[in-house]
């Protein structure tokens, strides 16, 4: 059968002594669906990593910050008594 026009589920094109299947166009935009959500789903982990990372950063930082304050405000009570 010759492939012309709109693919269609039942249609079979020969292609180079080769047969093939051809999808329709609900196929193929289900498959874009499946795409774009697995698509999506990586950039939200990749995200979530992201916010993670800039958590234990942050937190890092809010430890290191606050113990070089305690730090110097003993270290400073120590000089003056």
């Amino acid at each position: 059968m010759r492939f012309i026009g709109r693919l269609n589920l039942n249609s079979i094109e020969k292609k180079n002594n080769e047969y093939r299947l051809c999808t329709t166009e609900g196929e193929i935009l289900g498959m874009r669906v499946i795409l774009k959500t697995v698509k999506n789903i990586c950039l939200d982990l990749f995200s979530m990593f992201k916010g993670f990372t800039y958590g234990f950063l942050m937190v890092g930082l809010f430890i290191i910050i606050g113990g070089a304050l305690l730090y110097g405000v003993l270290y400073l009570k120590n000089i003056v008594l």
